[in-house]
């Protein structure tokens, strides 16, 4: 795809503060939020300031973006 012009990228976002994880029971959005070592969710801003740079950045291609605060890494 590269020798095409057409570029790949992922985002691979962990739990954000949306109307989903703001309906989430105390109880499970407290045990979420001890699992992630930033210890808070994510902004949706976050997500959208990584997917303007993956969209312009003409040299990424194949890029996987976790933003999820260090909870892949747990």
């Amino acid at each position: 795809m590269g020798s095409a012009g057409i570029r790949v990228n992922a985002i691979v976002p962990g739990y954000i503060e949306t109307d989903m994880t703001r309906a989430m029971t105390d109880l499970a959005r407290k045990e979420a939020l001890n699992a992630i070592p930033l210890s808070r969710f994510g902004d949706v801003t976050e997500i959208a300031d990584a997917t303007v740079f993956l969209a312009t950045n003409k040299y990424a291609n194949n890029c996987v973006l976790n933003l999820d605060g260090g909870l892949s890494a747990v």
